[in-house]
């Protein structure tokens, strides 16, 4: 399938003027723009140049132009961009200086990669371009720990990518080069400081008018907006907040549960409602659009909504999901155990002590990690030592990186989760959204983020604050069931484990599979390793990836005949391997299609 992805370039030589174009790639002296939503602005001096990708907000309105304007006018640029909010790339070249500034925003709301090359400065907004451009000038080396790192944590941390010379612009970060060389300085800095006086309530409230201020500032355009919308808390909770109702648009396999459920809350939002309906192999359709997404860095199932924009452009100019309401207001990855009745794990999560060894706690529990199968069982007994060294290596740096703000290890942890959320394993959730349309993520706003930063881990780990503002934003939404378990998403750990019960003891007493859970196939997602088997293309397309000369070379560390072996099993029927299998299969065409 041909997806008109977007794409960003840049090629610039210190002392060029640059300039904006709107085709080709790695244009000489030029930063190029192809299918990005919304189109960069560029604004120009006599001596400079800036030129403003995404939709910045100043204040409580999406104002890109002002923001461009403002940093050309500026003459202390850290302290102009500090007040910037939402998702944003600026480039300011100086001809007095002959500089080029890059800038992020707070949460990598729009990702960047970059590496100097033959005297050039060479960046792109997919990896896989500025890899493909490395590769065909004889300029890309591999770093198989960098690979390996990928593989048993489904990202990668801090700026590394998969090659020796390009790196990842951080968060906040102004990015200079010159004649002189490059260097780097952070405009901000996450503050950790807990609000331990607060209640429940007053934590909701807070989420709830953040939730509010931040859907009003995205929606100041008044462009046409839609929602991807499911079953569950998170797009729910944006919904909720919305000033009016967008176009909602759900996504499946099947008009399952999860879809009953969405359409149950739009009916109650009052918003239309768009069911679009996934092939059985529509994986398989999209791999190779994919793997230029992904680009090796992320595992490509997550780019599930690529593909999709026919049904989506005609009606919506802008759509905004639910990424980072999980992880920031459910506690999805606080070090947690669920407690347990009679052996089976209830909803009551109780946080676990975190011990002095928070690299190795973190390469080996943090729940996003490749799980169900010990990738260490299939690399040659010659290079466990050293990418165990590596793994930890790479969680010290972080930790190291989070010194200057992170005072208990309850924020190092967080710290690992959010020192560049474009890092995070789901991004193409985010990147798949934006083919023909632009896509705003509600929680990647500035003092909606403060509150999540400013939440103690206990007040998070039961969702409880965000359950109260989902009440307090729209009650009636917050009573909708959720597509996961069939029950309101207001109810509480307790109020869940009566109804679990309760709807156990009545499906044996009556023998109605109605009072079932919901199941894999009631859910938007498949389950990676029932897909695997039963999606015979998806399963020809691992097959062939675990077979290729190219990848095994890249992957000198993994014993190949132990893994194919095991490989077959793991594809003949669903017994825990698939994630491991994607993950190579994300590698193998990020390989192929870089060439």
């Amino acid at each position: 399938m041909i997806v008109p992805l977007p794409r960003l370039t840049l090629l610039w030589r210190p002392g060029e003027q640059i300039s904006l174009v709107n085709e080709g790639d790695f244009v000489e002296g030029r930063f190029a723009a192809r299918k990005f939503y919304p189109k960069p602005i560029i604004v120009q001096s006599a001596r400079r140049t800036v030129i403003v990708v995404g939709s910045v907000i100043l204040g409580e309105k999406i104002d890109p132009q002002q923001a461009a304007e403002l940093v050309l006018a500026s003459k202390n640029i850290a302290a102009t961009v500090r007040g910037f909010n939402g998702q944003f790339l600026i480039l300011n070249q100086d001809g007095d200086k002959g500089s080029l500034t890059i800038i992020s925003d707070r949460h990598t709301g729009i990702p960047f990669y970059y590496a100097t090359h033959g005297g050039r400065v060479v960046g792109a907004f997919l990896y896989s371009d500025l890899a493909g451009y490395l590769r065909r000038a004889s300029a890309f080396d591999l770093v198989p720990e960098h690979l390996f790192e990928f593989l048993w944590l489904q990202r990668l941390l801090m700026d590394k990518t998969h090659d020796t010379r390009s790196r990842f612009l951080p968060a906040a970060t102004i990015l200079t080069f010159d004649s002189s060389g490059s260097r780097q300085c952070r405009y901000w800095r996450p503050n950790f400081t807990k609000n331990k006086k607060r209640s429940t309530h007053e934590a909701g409230e807070a989420i709830a008018f953040g939730m509010r201020r931040s859907m009003a500032r995205r929606t100041s355009d008044q462009s046409r907006y839609g929602l991807f919308l499911s079953g569950g808390h998170d797009s729910r909770t944006v919904l909720a907040a919305l000033p009016s109702a967008p176009l909602c648009i759900t996504v499946g396999y099947s008009d399952n549960y999860e879809v009953s459920c969405a359409r149950k809350l739009a009916e109650v939002a009052g918003a239309p409602f768009r069911f679009i309906q996934l092939p059985p192999d529509h994986l398989n359709q999209v791999a190779d659009p994919a793997s230029l997404l992904c680009g090796g860095l992320y595992s490509i199932d997550h780019a599930l909504f690529l593909g999709l924009n026919d049904a989506v452009s005609p009606d919506a100019d802008v759509v905004f999901h639910g990424h980072g309401i999980d992880y920031m207001y459910q506690g999805m990855y606080l070090p947690a155990k669920h407690l347990t009745i009679a052996g089976r794990p209830m909803f009551f999560r109780q946080l676990t002590p975190l011990s002095g060894d928070l690299a190795s706690a973190f390469n080996n529990e943090i729940p996003f990690r490749l799980k169900y199968v010990d990738l260490m069982l299939f690399v040659r007994p010659e290079w466990r030592s050293r990418l165990a060294d590596h793994l930890r290596a790479s969680a010290e740096a972080v930790l190291e990186d989070s010194r200057d703000v992170a005072a208990t290890d309850a924020d190092r942890w967080e710290y690992f989760l959010i020192h560049a959320l474009a890092r995070h394993f789901a991004w193409p959730n985010i990147g798949s959204m934006m083919v023909g349309t632009e896509q705003r993520t509600p929680s990647f706003d500035n003092d909606l983020f403060d509150v999540y930063l400013s939440m103690p881990p206990e007040m998070r780990v039961t969702a409880a604050a965000l359950r109260s503002a989902q009440w307090q934003l729209n009650p009636k939404l917050a009573s909708v069931p959720t597509g996961n378990w069939g029950m309101p998403a207001s109810y509480s750990p307790l109020a869940k484990t009566a109804w679990l019960v309760g709807r156990k003891m009545l499906r044996h007493l009556t023998g109605n599979q109605r009072f079932r859970a919901p199941h894999a196939e009631d859910r938007t997602w498949p389950d990676r390793d029932t897909h695997l088997a039963d999606e015979k293309g998806w399963q020809s397309r691992v097959a062939a990836a675990i077979s290729d000369p190219e990848l095994e070379s890249a992957l000198p560390f993994l014993e190949w005949p132990l893994l194919r072996a095991k490989a077959q099993e793991w594809m003949s029927r669903p017994s825990g391997g698939a994630s491991l299998l994607v993950e190579l299969l994300s590698l193998q065409l990020f390989l192929k299609n870089t060439r």
